[in-house]
């Protein structure tokens, strides 16, 4: 192990170069993690409405052909 340390110290590209392989793979995971973490989220926050709509369904104060409505349409954009 101390010989690989040297070596590396001697040779600054090939340090360079691992250290941008792990940095890119850092930055790989990190990018899929937090895109898991939104799917998620987005798939929470969807059940959520459909409940909110069943419940309002349920009271009375909305009818099941306007639910079906906002439940059939689709999603605009993430952005705002």
């Amino acid at each position: 192990m101390e010989e690989f340390i040297h070596k590396l110290a001697q040779d600054p590209a090939e340090t360079a170069g691992l250290l941008m392989g792990f940095m890119a793979l850092g930055g790989g995971l990190l990018i899929g993690l937090v895109a898991v973490i939104g799917g998620l989220r987005h798939a929470r926050e969807t059940e959520r409405t459909r409940r909110e709509i069943a419940a309002y369904v349920a009271e009375g104060t909305m009818t099941a052909e306007d639910a079906a409505l906002i439940l059939k349409t689709k999603p605009g954009t993430k952005c705002g």
